[in-house]
């Protein structure tokens, strides 16, 4: 029986001729029960006949309307039953209305009977996985029709029948009709796989960041506060990792840096940067010298860095060595040209000495200063030997030497050689015997020695 709006359904008489046995005449004719629509309002005669014309047009209507209703509903029904997200209604009471073939076999039930009808925060959502209570009035699902908003949450757990949980992601929509609010439609994953691939990922990238030679820390860009520091980092400066997450960056800065290091995390770019060089104080108050190199992350939600340091203090001291030896290399060679030079002037003034030597007698007094000059220039060659030593460029020689005369005269020159903070001293044995050696590679160890 099909309802028409508009109308009410009478039965009458309707009035059939026999087809055997009539006359023109106008035999009485057998009467039949039938069924038919009339106007709600009342039958009018006269509008009989467009009355049932209409009724002709509305209810093949009626019909294809219907049809086209449970076509949508059969394929909405195709659609919930075949996704892979669970999904389920709840009234404003909180109890389940309806809920797909996927919602059933997530939470582990045998049956959508075992659901519809009960109250689904006492199935799946009434505690933490810790096993602590969770009240109903603060359950988000249903924030959904009591507030009035959707809901995403991924970092909450839902219940199974047999005492399990699982990691899952939601999300919780009001359900309005006619403008009134009638419940919540959830969908929902499980998200475990997703959660295990994230720890694994995660325990890599820890290990990568505690087991990485260069000394590593992250620290919250307010406050400066430590938020994870690696075993390179802890070596390196002497405190635990637990002291160091109560502490902040200014603590390891010596204090004449602080306001240049406020100045810089207040320009700093979005960017990985080489900040430079900085002098940091360690536990026990040793000072180095540190190159930090920093890139901006997001830690947690909150704004921070993550920076290398490597202890550049050996490398300082290296340098300032290297840059000394190098010094001392040029004078070496510019000391061996000169005394190459000078030995030659040096062999002219001891030859021409020695000539006059023997031109004079004894007792003449040309002949003192004569034997004056000859000593002076051995004495210059004396010094143009150690200055050859110095250079490394001295031919060996090899002789019987007096070894304190040797270091006296080495330690001589010295003095004028090195800076004058420092301090030369020679303790030298009186009872010391001769050796035979060459005299300029002597020079040349006492040279080491001081360097």
């Amino acid at each position: 029986m099909i309802f028409v709006p508009g109308y009410k359904m009478i039965e009458f008489s309707s009035f059939k001729q026999k087809e055997s046995g009539c006359s023109a005449g106008g035999q009485r004719l057998a009467t039949e029960p039938s069924r038919g629509y009339l106007p709600a309002n009342g039958w009018s005669w006269k509008r009989r006949k467009s009355s049932l014309t209409e009724l002709d047009r509305d209810i093949p209507k009626q019909k294809g309307t219907e049809v086209a209703l449970r076509q949508g509903e059969e394929f909405v029904r195709l659609l919930l039953d075949s996704t892979g997200v669970g999904i389920y209604g709840v009234d404003l009471e909180g109890n389940c209305t309806f809920c797909n073939p996927a919602c059933v076999r997530i939470l582990g039930y045998r049956s959508s009977d075992e659901l519809l009808g009960k109250f689904m925060h006492d199935l799946v959502h009434h505690s933490t996985p810790d096993g602590k209570a969770y009240p109903p009035e603060e359950c988000r699902i249903y924030r959904a029709f009591r507030k009035r908003e959707g809901v995403h949450e991924d970092h909450e757990f839902l219940w199974r029948p047999d005492g399990t949980c699982f990691p899952a992601e939601y999300w919780s929509h009001p359900v309005f009709r006619n403008g009134e609010i009638t419940g919540a439609v959830v969908s929902f994953l499980d998200i475990t796989e997703r959660k295990q691939a994230l720890e694994d990922s995660n325990r890599r990238y820890q290990q990568l960041f505690d087991n990485n030679p260069e000394a590593m820390f992250v620290y919250d860009l307010e406050s400066l506060a430590f938020l994870a520091v690696n075993d390179a980092f802890i070596k390196c400066y002497g405190w635990s990792r637990e002291e160091f997450l109560r502490m902040t960056v200014k603590d390891i800065c010596q204090a004449s840096e602080v306001p240049a290091l406020l100045k810089y995390l207040s320009g700093a770019a979005s960017v990985f940067k080489k900040v430079g060089v900085w002098n940091h104080t360690k536990k026990g108050g040793d000072r180095i010298e540190v190159e930090i190199t920093s890139h901006p992350i997001n830690w947690n939600g909150r704004r921070a860095r993550v920076a290398f340091a490597r202890d550049v203090t050996e490398k300082k001291r290296l340098d300032q060595q290297l840059r000394q030896a190098q010094k001392m290399e040029a004078v070496g060679r510019l000391a061996g040209g000169i005394a190459h030079d000078f030995n030659n002037l040096l062999g002219v003034i001891i030859g021409y000495s020695e000539i006059l030597q023997d031109g004079l007698s004894q007792n003449e007094p040309l002949s003192r200063k004569a034997a004056a000059i000859k000593g002076a220039g051995l004495r210059a060659a004396s010094l143009t030997r150690q200055l050859l030593a110095f250079s490394r460029k001295q031919v060996l020689d090899l002789s019987v030497l007096n070894l304190n005369a040797v270091v006296t005269d080495t330690l001589k020159m010295l003095q004028r050689l090195i800076s004058e903070d420092i301090e030369t001293s020679a303790v030298l044995a009186p009872d010391l015997g001769n050796i035979k050696a060459d005299q300029g590679q002597i020079e040349q160890v006492i040279m080491n020695l001081a360097r």
